[in-house]
């Protein structure tokens, strides 16, 4: 069975593979995107109960924090509060709430390269050579946001890779504790006989 806590599925996919060509130089970019689907935090629920992300340092002061609420009786709330009180009762090992779901919706340069061809090899068996280098997983243009604005603290964007996949696919929409991407960059050698 398959537990979703989020729903890590993007409503839809793009991508765009452009090749430009100049004499002997060849650049390639692979631009992807995943627009939609949300992603469950639960690193970013236990920093916060420990107080590590920026975003908790706001409203320290004990009663700096007048968050607008409404109490279980139906009156306006006129109880401020620190942030270690806030954070604590919504975040920690368990935290399943909704201040830690986030847009999964990313747009990243999946490969970057650039290379240049040579091709006078006179009295050679080699035809052609491209050495060209090459990146993958290099940056995000775009990375979703948090799906709860909180008062008084600025918005907060997704910091992990949306992408990931725990637990063998049983369960989908949580992000713990997972490694960010691997960036690699390289050389590329082509020969042509």
């Amino acid at each position: 069975e398959i537990i979703k806590i989020g729903n890590p599925n993007p409503d839809f996919t793009l991508g765009l593979d452009k090749n430009f060509t100049y004499k002997n130089f060849v650049l390639n970019l692979l631009v992807d995107g995943r627009f939609g689907g949300e992603m469950v935090s639960a690193s970013d629920a236990i920093m916060a109960a420990d107080g590590t992300p920026a975003y908790t340092k706001s409203y320290r002061e004990p009663g700096s924090w007048l968050l607008p609420a409404v109490l279980e009786n139906g009156s306006k709330n006129t109880t401020p509060i620190d942030a270690e009180t806030f954070w604590t009762s919504v975040s920690g090992t368990q935290a399943w709430s909704e201040e830690f779901v986030y847009d999964a919706t990313n747009v990243r340069l999946r490969e970057f390269s650039v290379g240049y061809r040579f091709n006078k090899f006179l009295g050679t068996f080699i035809k052609e050579a491209k050495l060209s280098f090459v990146a993958r997983n290099v940056f995000y243009l775009y990375r979703g946001f948090a799906k709860v604005d909180l008062p008084g603290i600025d918005k907060r964007k997704a910091w992990f890779d949306s992408e990931v996949n725990l637990f063998n696919s049983n369960l989908q929409g949580l992000e713990y504790g997972t490694l960010p991407p691997t960036r690699s960059i390289g050389l590329n050698l082509k020969l042509s006989f």
